[in-house]
């Protein structure tokens, strides 16, 4: 008889809850077969059998918690041998005081037992790292092993994956890489990643570098997004052109182009369609597709979601929060200024400004503490739940810098590699919902912490200056702060800093 204990499914990770077997008791199991689906505060993860025998005993059902190290099953036959003494299995209930939280400190449970096996081709590796590189669809005797005697670790897997995965970036001459938004436009547009160079002076090639490379391709080429509308000439639009040109009734043979390469622009159609006739009929309504299956049955939250549900109850709980609201006029930016380095650096400006609110603060020994550095928190959206990764020391870097650091912890979420200690010690966060939708939120703050910026939807807005009326960019800012820790004052000084920063035209 053999036990396998839970392995570690995420850098110190002190529990898993099981969300589904796929065997039972008294089935016969073959190695590597998936066995049990495991949620953690990062991801829900398939864990593979370990070896092959027949299961004699399954710890806990759906929905019990089981600490890392603890019995996870016990199969007869095959495997390593295992103490004769059964060890003592932990398995807990839906805690009420579970510390799972969005974003701060996770709390790490007791020691951590990897139990690392050989498998036929000689490859040494836990069960969690078999069961990643299966994901990622890894051949493990591909990878040389960096821990003790020889052992593969997730670091081995995760670099020998990147290696795989990112053909692209590796075609790039020298050491210039390529973002993971700029190389989904490149596919999208149909471009090769090893003709694109960045512009003089960076080492990343961002969107704007691919979509400058596809207008000089349109122009010497023609544009991809070539529409024939029959034989008397040609017209070229994106399929959102088209879509306005529909939706206003447009025709668009008819209207002159102003954009580059004799393409259509938005504002062409817009102009053609202030003396153009309403359509002849309207058009019947199209009620919106959901964008994934519902069953309309109650299911139990996973993974980040229940991360995020716990740390939030948590919040609303413990936290005074207040919140004030203001707008910066963005205006003087040049074109082309990345929107969230703006943001951040912002954010950054102000903490400097005003410190008291890059802080965290301990409710039950009332102890404030004032940071030195920024420890940026970013919330990102992700169909698995939120995400905050945060950019440690975000201060100290520059432009660039923070977005090639913003950019990796994206990826890094995308392909489930991030790490909980990439998501812990952030000082203060920054939540861009308008990128969606939204102008002005109440953005909840994650104890310790004691503030978060909420930054809503671009918008225009006419506005009364010395010079007269103008037409200004606005940028919509909401400042939540937990008013146990710092003074009204404190909070509009640092939110004065914020918009002082943004209205910057550098």
């Amino acid at each position: 008889m053999t036990v396998f204990k839970l392995p570690d499914l995420g850098e110190g990770l002190p529990d898993a809850e099981i969300v589904k077997w796929m065997i039972r008791e008294g089935d016969t199991i073959t190695e590597g077969d998936n066995m049990v689906e495991m949620s953690t505060a990062k991801a829900v993860v398939e864990i593979p059998v370990p070896f092959s025998g027949k299961v004699i005993k399954l710890y806990g059902g759906p929905g019990d918690v089981i600490k890392t190290g603890a019995a996870l099953i016990e199969i007869a036959g095959g495997g390593e041998s295992t103490p004769a003494v059964e060890p003592e299995v932990e398995v807990i209930k839906e805690a009420k005081d579970d510390s799972g939280t969005v974003v701060g400190a996770v709390v790490v449970g007791d020691e951590v037992t990897s139990e690392i096996r050989a498998d036929a081709s000689g490859a040494k590796a836990s069960a969690a790292v078999r069961a990643q590189a299966r994901k990622l669809k890894i051949d493990l005797a591909s990878i040389a092993g960096s821990g003790p005697d020889g052992a593969i670790t997730l670091s081995d897997l995760k670099a020998g994956g990147a290696a795989k995965a990112a053909p692209e970036t590796a075609e790039i001459p020298g050491d210039v890489s390529i973002s993971p938004s700029a190389k989904a436009t490149a596919r999208a547009l149909d471009l090769e990643v090893s003709g694109i160079v960045p512009k003089e002076g960076r080492k990343v090639v961002t969107k704007g570098d691919v979509l400058r490379a596809a207008r000089e391709k349109m122009a010497d080429e023609g544009s991809p997004q070539v529409l024939r509308e029959g034989a008397s000439r040609e017209v070229r639009a994106a399929p959102k052109v088209r879509e306005l040109a529909r939706a206003k009734g447009v025709d668009l043979k008819s209207v002159p182009p102003t954009g580059h390469a004799g393409n259509i622009t938005l504002d062409d159609v817009i102009k053609s369609s202030l003396g153009a006739p309403l359509p002849a009929a309207a058009q019947p309504y199209r009620r919106p597709a959901r964008p994934y299956e519902v069953s309309g049955k109650a299911e139990k939250l996973v993974g980040p979601r229940r991360a995020m549900a716990q740390g939030m109850a948590k919040a609303c709980s413990e936290v005074c929060h207040t919140s004030i609201f203001d707008e910066a006029s963005i205006s003087a930016w040049p074109q082309g200024t990345d929107i969230t380095v703006r943001i951040m650096r912002s954010m950054i400006a102000a903490c400097y400004a005003e410190p008291a609110l890059n802080a965290w603060f301990d409710g039950e020994n009332m102890e404030k503490t004032t940071h030195l550095h920024v420890n940026l928190g970013v919330a990102v959206d992700n169909p698995k739940g939120l995400f905050v990764p945060v950019l440690k020391g975000a201060d100290d870097l520059d432009g660039a810098a923070l977005r090639t650091e913003l950019n990796r912890l994206r990826g890094a979420i995308s392909d489930g590699s991030i790490t909980i200690k990439e998501m812990s010690g952030a000082t203060i966060t920054m939540s861009n919902f308008g990128m969606i939708a939204g102008r002005f939120a109440t953005p909840i703050i994650s104890p310790p912490e004691i503030a978060i910026v909420g930054i809503g939807g671009l918008f225009d807005k006419l506005v009364m200056t010395e010079k007269g009326i103008e037409n200004q960019r606005v940028m919509p800012v909401s400042l939540t702060f937990d008013h146990r820790a710092c003074s009204g004052g404190e909070a509009a000084r640092f939110l004065a800093a914020m918009l002082a920063d943004l209205t910057l035209a550098c």
